[in-house]
């Protein structure tokens, strides 16, 4: 079994001037997901089948949002969006301030627990600092001593070129988790807000002896042992870094392979182009090829089947309100308005059989047995019974009969 993934991002001004997608690949299909110009936009295929897509302009998607999950919820979520980017870059911070302020806006009965819970998260100035301190410490002082980079990334090869540095290693899973907490052991006295912070966390999900619980994770983690009476089997991750001038990354790719618990082989990998060097353009043929296709996709989806009168014209968006459902449920199970139409003539049929058998006095699987003894009249009469009962189904033919003429 193997995974890829490929994700490009290009900043804007702002978040909705950025644009960004991800394709996802396994043996059987390929996903796109695609951000562009403030809508979003996916592509599918399905071993060799046509692709199909879904399209959400901005307003749809807003829409949809509020009307799925609420006003207060849809804000937080659209607020912190637009606070993602500012001035062509990320801006983490001012998007976790927009977080924790929408949330004490918010005094919706249905999501109160969930609420308290958000808000609990928000870290103080001193454990931010702590954090800040600790990851420095263990990413720039410790993981830089040569023989602890041996034991914990082993297979390390580096090479330059035209003003380029290519870095791959490997990671020792165990190892290096052993070694994180080992170290994290040894200083926790250095960050006592941060080790709180940790500890309340733990508390809030309902565990009543928080600081033994957390021990206890540290501990397993040390002494490798998650109570199962095998070892885990890690997976090998491999890690290809490639640095431009001045030391910007501009890209780096993750595989992944091992074995899952039924012994069967995996393999995987993720890579990631930046793009503060422009690596990525606005006009990228994957990106904009999505997005047009997906949006031609949804324009034609509202062209009704008789173009003269339209007498078969209706949108997947207007069969999704009708039974209450969401568009990209209906193109989910449906794939495309084709094939909506097909499933509800398949039912047609269905109901229609089931209706002949019941006036012709036998059952549906045996209509065409033999088993069951009815002549042609019979059948004429059951129809006529039938199309006597649906007058509008029958007027879909007198339109469709006169535009294939």
């Amino acid at each position: 079994m193997t995974r890829g993934c490929l994700a490009c991002i290009r900043w804007g001004k702002t978040t909705n001037d950025s644009s960004a997608s991800v394709t996802i690949k396994t043996d059987e299909q390929a996903t796109t997901l695609a951000w562009h110009k403030g809508a979003f936009a996916g592509k599918n295929v399905w071993y060799d089948d046509d692709p199909y897509y879904i399209y959400y302009p901005a307003d749809q998607y807003e829409d949809d949002l509020r009307n799925g999950v609420g006003s207060d919820v849809a804000d937080l979520i659209l607020n912190v969006k637009d606070a993602l980017v500012k001035n062509g870059a990320w801006d983490i911070t001012g998007a976790e301030r927009t977080f924790y302020d929408q949330l004490d806006k918010m005094n919706d009965d249905g999501y109160s627990n969930d609420i308290d819970r958000a808000k609990g998260t928000k870290t103080s100035a001193e454990v931010k600092a702590e954090a800040s301190k600790f990851i420095q410490q263990y990413l720039g002082v410790e993981l830089e001593d040569k023989n602890v980079r041996s034991q914990l990334f082993p297979n390390t090869s580096s090479a330059k070129s035209a003003g380029n540095t290519q870095l791959s290693y490997q990671i020792d899973v165990k190892a290096l988790a052993q070694h994180f907490v080992n170290y994290w052991i040894s200083h926790e006295a250095q960050y006592p807000h941060l080790k709180s912070w940790v500890i309340q966390q733990i508390e809030d999900t309902g565990v009543g002896d928080a600081e033994g619980e957390y021990r206890q994770a540290l501990d397993n983690v040390r002494n490798w042992d998650f109570g199962t009476d095998e070892e885990p089997d890690m997976p090998t991750i491999t890690v290809d870094l490639n640095y431009g001038r001045k030391r910007l990354m501009s890209s780096i790719a993750v595989s992944v392979s091992g074995k899952d618990e039924y012994g069967d082989s995996y393999k995987g990998s993720l890579s990631l182009t930046l793009s503060q060097q422009n690596a990525v353009s606005v006009d990228d043929p994957d990106l904009t090829d999505t997005v047009s296709k997906a949006k031609d996709n949804n324009d034609r989806r509202d062209v009704a089947c008789d173009s003269q009168n339209g007498f078969w014209g209706f949108s997947v968006r207007q069969v999704a309100e009708a039974c209450g459902l969401t568009e990209p449920a209906v193109i989910y199970h449906f794939k495309n308005k084709v094939g909506l139409l097909i499933a509800v003539l398949e039912h047609r049929d269905r109901e229609d059989m089931a209706t002949f058998a019941h006036s012709l006095g036998v059952e549906p699987e045996d209509m065409w047995s033999g088993n069951a003894q009815f002549g042609i009249r019979d059948i004429c009469a059951a129809l006529m019974e039938r199309n006597a009962a649906q007058p509008e189904m029958v007027r879909l033919y007198i339109p469709c009969y006169k535009a294939n003429r």
